[in-house]
């Protein structure tokens, strides 16, 4: 991917999925939750990391499965790239280039 493909990928995520693009976090619109989303891109024997903060070097605090369908974003970072989940009792970032909506 060229870096300017980079750049741009994450505008076009938060685009594709109704989500402001600024330089600070935002929630989704009206404050509710955004999804379901469901993980993809991962194989079957990884899960997604969410992490401490918005940052691949954050501290790894929890996972989701692979094949989860159900997860519900209640913020995004400003550049669209991390979004902050509940699961399980916590909250993470988890990064949003593994999410997509729910199919069927």
């Amino acid at each position: 991917m060229s870096p300017l493909m980079h750049r741009l990928a994450p505008l076009c995520l938060a685009l594709a999925l109704g989500l402001p693009h600024s330089l600070g976090a935002q929630t989704p619109e009206g404050g509710a939750p955004l999804g379901p989303l469901m993980v993809f891109g991962l194989h079957s024997d990884d899960m997604l990391v969410m992490r401490d903060g918005p940052d691949v070097l954050a501290k790894a605090i929890g996972w989701i499965a692979y094949d989860a369908r159900d997860v519900m974003i209640l913020e995004v970072s400003g550049d669209g790239t991390w979004g902050r989940v509940a699961r399980e009792g916590r909250e993470g970032w988890v990064a949003m280039r593994h999410l997509k909506p729910t199919e069927g």
